[in-house]
């Protein structure tokens, strides 16, 4: 039986919607990110003007107190630690959405699918599982 030659190969469904979700992901991490550069700026500009004015108002020009920039690392690692939990909690729902792993296959199961599995290539897109079934049913 003659078989039509392939279509040109295209992404499923599935694959669109997975590479949509995943884009979607990635603009609202690159949001957060920049909301978070925008703060960590302000912040830092808030903090130079706060130093500039205690210089001013002690009448000499060095820098903040040591506690001062200690305090100002703190507040910054706080906020490097709520970004890493807001992307951690984002990626554990997208791996959730899309199947989290829980159905990946260890080593063994999948060298055993593979034993019992044969390549067939040059088929139309067209063709359905139960076709390709019928079509093979006499070899086992």
């Amino acid at each position: 039986e003659d078989w039509p030659l392939p279509s040109p190969p295209h992404r499923s469904g599935r694959a669109r919607g997975r590479a949509g979700i995943m884009a979607a992901v990635e603009d609202e991490v690159n949001e957060l990110l920049d909301e978070d550069y925008e703060e960590e700026e302000e912040e830092e500009q808030k903090q130079e003007e706060a130093k500039d004015e205690g210089a001013a108002a002690k009448g000499d020009e060095e820098a903040a107190a040591p506690e001062d920039e200690l305090e100002a690392m703190k507040a910054t690692l706080k906020g490097m630690e709520e970004e890493e939990a807001k992307l951690r909690d984002m990626q554990a729902q997208v791996e959730k959405e899309m199947g989290g792993g829980a159905a990946r296959p260890d080593a063994a199961a999948k060298e055993e699918v593979d034993n019992r599995s044969v390549y067939v290539g040059q088929v139309d897109y067209a063709v359905t599982p139960e076709q390709l079934q019928s079509h093979f049913a006499s070899c086992g």
